[in-house]
């Protein structure tokens, strides 16, 4: 049982703390940029709509202005660290290591957002309030695209 747990150890640790300057190529760099900017803008999104839940009614229109809000964080965040890698380290092509690490990663959440669609189908004919079906559709793109990036930052610290 130590030598499995070790093993973990050891695993988690190369995996998830690495330094910076030991990322190898761009392309990593630039995952762990959108995976941070993800997790941001979803997290504030999840934070303020989940307080607008509290207490009164709410429609789906009171939620543009924070989907809007959301969206830019997204976008500003993701130029602004993608600007600081690109100054900062040298732009790498795109090889077919990167190729196959987007691949693998695409093939094990590719079912996800499928699934978020079906369970909102399912959800119109048990008529689910539109507000929760709108939510549970944002909620499986965002969980696609985190467990799409989790999966290439796996990939390209385990070395493949």
């Amino acid at each position: 049982m130590l030598c499995v747990s070790n093993k973990m150890d050891t695993m988690l640790n190369k995996v998830f703390i690495t330094k910076w300057h030991e990322m190898s190529s761009f392309e990593e760099k630039s995952n762990l940029i959108q995976l941070g900017s993800m997790f941001l803008s979803f997290g504030v999104y999840v934070a303020l709509a989940g307080s607008m839940f509290q207490g009164e009614e709410v429609k789906l229109m009171d939620f543009a202005p924070l989907v809007f809000v959301a969206i830019l964080l997204l976008i500003f965040s993701n130029a602004a660290g993608h600007a600081v890698v690109a100054i900062a380290s040298r732009r790498d092509t795109r090889d077919e290591r990167d190729k196959l690490i987007e691949w693998r990663a695409t093939m094990h959440v590719s079912w996800i957002t499928p699934a978020g669609v079906i369970c909102g189908i399912a959800g119109l004919f048990l008529e689910v309030q539109p507000i929760l079906l709108a939510h549970l559709l944002l909620g499986s793109l965002f969980l696609s695209e985190i467990g799409k990036s989790l999966f290439r930052l796996y990939d390209y610290r385990s070395g493949v």
